[in-house]
C-alpha cells in the first residue's frame, strides 16, 4: 500500500467500522445511535474520496474498499432498521402471525419470512455499487439516489413516525405492508435513471441554484427538527433533482 493512500483508506475503514456499529444499534432498535453512526459514516465517505483526489491517492484497492464499506453502512443498515421496526416488538411473542384476507379466504403467515422484505434494498445497493465501480460516467453526477442518501432517508424514519406531527409508529408495528412499500420505494430510488448532482460542500459561485436552495432548506430543517430533519433533507434533495430533470426536458422544446 502506498503511503499517501493510507489516510483515505483509513477513513474508509472508519466508515466500515461505524457502519458495523450502526447495524448493531439498528438490530437493537436504538435508532438515534444508528443515525449518529450513519452521519459519521457519511462524513468519512465524503472525506476519503476528497482526500484521495486531493493528494492523487486514488487506487483500485481504495475503490473496492469504499464499495464494501458503503454496502455495510448504507445498504445493510437501513434494511435492518426497517426489519427491526416491525419485528422488535414481536421477539417476545413468537406465535404472532400475520393474517391476509383474500376474498374471504384467510391465510396466515409467520411474520419472520415477510419481515425480510427490506433486505431487497441491500441487494439493490450492492448492484448499484458494482455498477458504479464499473462506470466512468458518474464523475460529476449520480444516476439514481446515492446509497448514503438512501440510508439517511430510511434509518431515521422510525423516529420521524414517532413524532407527534406524524405518529405512524403503531401502523408500522402492526403491519408489514407499509414497510414493504417503503422498501420497494428505496429499491426504486437507488436504481432509477434520474441524474442527480453530487454534493461537494465547497460553497462557491459555481454551484447551481438547486444546491444553494438545498443548503438553505437544510439549515432551516436542522434548526427546527434536529436529527428528524435528515430524511426531510434527502426528500428535498430528491425534489430539487426532479425539478431540474423536468426543466432540462422542457428547455429544448422552447
Amino acid at each position: 500500500m502506498k503511503s499517501k493512500s493510507i489516510l483515505p483508506n483509513s477513513l474508509t475503514l472508519l466508515n466500515l467500522f461505524f457502519g458495523c456499529i450502526a447495524c448493531v444499534f439498528s438490530f437493537w432498535n436504538i435508532i438515534s445511535g444508528a443515525v449518529i453512526c450513519l452521519l459519521l459514516c457519511a462524513l468519512f465517505d465524503l472525506l476519503d474520496g476528497s482526500i484521495a483526489r486531493r493528494f492523487n491517492a486514488e487506487s483500485r484497492l481504495g475503490k473496492q474498499l469504499d464499495a464494501l464499506a458503503d454496502l455495510v453502512s448504507f445498504g445493510l443498515t437501513p434494511a435492518i432498521i426497517l426489519h427491526a421496526e416491525y419485528t422488535f416488538n414481536r421477539i417476545m411473542d413468537k406465535n404472532r402471525d400475520i393474517v391476509f384476507d383474500f376474498f374471504g379466504l384467510s391465510v396466515e403467515f409467520q411474520w419472520l419470512p415477510l419481515s425480510v422484505i427490506p433486505f431487497a434494498m441491500t441487494l439493490c445497493v450492492a448492484y448499484r455499487l458494482a455498477k458504479f465501480n464499473s462506470s466512468e460516467n458518474q464523475k460529476e453526477i449520480f444516476n439514481g439516489l446515492p446509497s448514503p442518501a438512501l440510508a439517511l432517508l430510511m434509518v431515521p424514519l422510525p423516529l420521524l413516525f414517532q413524532h407527534p406531527h406524524f405518529d405512524l409508529s403503531h401502523q408500522f408495528q402492526e403491519s408489514i405492508i407499509p414497510i414493504a412499500i417503503i422498501s420497494l420505494i428505496g429499491c426504486f430510488l437507488v436504481l432509477m435513471p434520474l441524474k442527480m448532482f453530487k454534493l461537494k460542500l465547497t460553497f462557491n459561485k459555481n454551484q447551481s441554484i438547486g444546491e444553494w436552495i438545498l443548503y438553505v432548506v437544510s439549515l432551516a430543517l436542522l434548526f427546527f427538527y434536529q436529527l428528524l430533519a435528515i430524511p426531510l433533507i434527502v426528500c428535498c434533495y430528491l425534489l430539487i433533482n426532479l425539478v431540474n430533470h423536468f426543466i432540462s426536458r422542457i428547455r429544448p422544446t422552447q
